[in-house]
């Protein structure tokens, strides 16, 4: 009976080594996944920003040079999309109306650039885009900055301090 008791612990005692070695295994295969999984993130992520790069960032450019600051940008792509569409059509941005048919201009389908959206705005009297959009010039109102000419020397000698006498004066 002993015997089998001595068995019984060894065969336990082989069971529980066996175990903890596929447990070991399941734990690096876990690891390794994870690892993996990381990686596979990682990858994505940075497929999304090359993307976004190349899909999204030369529009966002052109709504950058139109506006006169970043925050209006932003604003003025989001109104520009209440009335039109971009799409990449063979590597060429053009623009489609709400319904996705080209827009024109005379003959020609509109490409997607800066006097392009500058025109239809104009031309399509899209009033509330043109307070989001820079004015061509927009420098002053004409006036000529004070960086185009070299400071003047004054004409008016400087005041003599007198010397006050201690006291009220």
């Amino acid at each position: 009976m002993a015997e089998t008791e001595e068995t019984d612990v060894q065969a336990l005692q082989d069971e529980i080594e066996r175990l903890k070695q596929h447990n070991a295994k399941l734990l690096q295969e876990k690891k390794d996944a994870v690892t993996e999984s990381e990686r596979q993130s990682k990858r994505a992520e940075d497929s999304a920003t090359e993307l976004e790069r190349v899909t999204q960032r030369p529009i966002m450019q052109v709504f950058e040079s139109l506006a006169p600051s970043e925050n209006l940008a932003g604003y003025l792509r989001q109104e520009f999309g209440r009335y039109f569409s971009v799409e990449n059509a063979g590597g060429e941005l053009k623009i489609k109306d709400s319904d996705g048919n080209p827009v024109k201009l005379g003959e020609q389908e509109c490409a997607f650039d800066v006097s392009t959206v500058q025109r239809l705005v104009n031309d399509r009297g899209l009033d509330s885009l043109k307070p989001l959009m820079a004015a061509p010039r927009n420098n002053g109102g004409g006036a000529v900055g004070g960086s185009s000419r070299p400071a003047q020397a004054s004409d008016k000698p400087a005041p003599r301090e007198e010397k006050r006498a201690f006291g009220l004066q």
